[in-house]
């Protein structure tokens, strides 16, 4: 399994049963065994806080989007500027499209930056799915699209169909921050 790594069962702690977790966890306990939080980060999350380890991956994620995104809008401005006297008028519309596409990856620079300075506990409630690559691991619910870890995203995607359980999840910008079980409507 070449770009894979393994997780190690003894990462999950003393009370790890193999066979009671073919099915999704359904406590606090055990969710907070896979997805690596606290009890007191999931009650500041209940609260709409963050812990310092939270703000921290949060910002770690934030800094990353603006980095690529602080690269793709200079490059871009570097071919607007280069092309921009060559250009024909019958193509200038190609050059206004590549002028949107930099302010577009301004506003989501500048979007990362807001989640930095301030994230804020945003609640989704529903199924959470494996989604993405070993390279690009993220959980799904609903609509939203959350980063997890490799070794996260493994064990989850080889759950028996963890979609029967619902979930209540905790996240702050695209990072998922912790999760409970759920059985609301």
């Amino acid at each position: 399994m070449m770009g894979q790594r393994p997780f190690w069962l003894r990462e999950l702690g003393p009370t790890f049963d193999v066979a009671a977790h073919v099915q999704p966890p359904n406590t606090v306990e055990a969710l907070a065994l896979w997805f690596g939080f606290s009890p007191d980060e999931l009650a500041l999350n209940q609260e709409g806080q963050l812990s310092v380890r939270q703000k921290q991956t949060v910002r770690f994620q934030g800094v990353r989007i603006i980095i690529v995104g602080s690269v793709l809008i200079l490059l871009d401005m570097l071919l607007a500027a280069a092309i921009a006297p060559t250009v024909p008028p019958s193509e200038r519309p190609a050059l206004v499209a590549l002028l949107v596409l930099i302010v577009a990856l301004m506003v989501i620079v500048g979007r990362a930056s807001t989640e930095i300075l301030k994230p804020r506990v945003h609640l989704i409630e529903g199924p959470l799915h494996a989604t993405g690559t070993a390279r690009n691991p993220r959980l799904r619910v609903e609509n939203h699209i959350l980063i997890v870890s490799y070794r996260r995203w493994l064990r989850w995607k080889g759950l028996d169909r963890p979609e029967r359980q619902r979930y209540r999840i905790y996240y702050a910008g695209r990072t998922l921050l912790s999760v409970e079980p759920w059985n609301g409507p």
